[in-house]
């Protein structure tokens, strides 16, 4: 999961809104996601 999203991001510039449309999931589960797989301040 924790390479999906960071493709996500990757694809979206680190635009979160747009990567958590992408994975199909809201803004604040991907954040979730994020914290608990501890995906780094380069996309936060």
């Amino acid at each position: 999961m924790k390479k999906i999203i960071i493709q996500a991001l990757e694809k979206t510039n680190g635009n979160k809104q747009e990567a958590a449309k992408l994975l199909d999931i809201s803004r604040q589960t991907l954040y979730n996601r994020m914290k608990e797989l501890d995906i780094q301040n380069e996309y936060r």
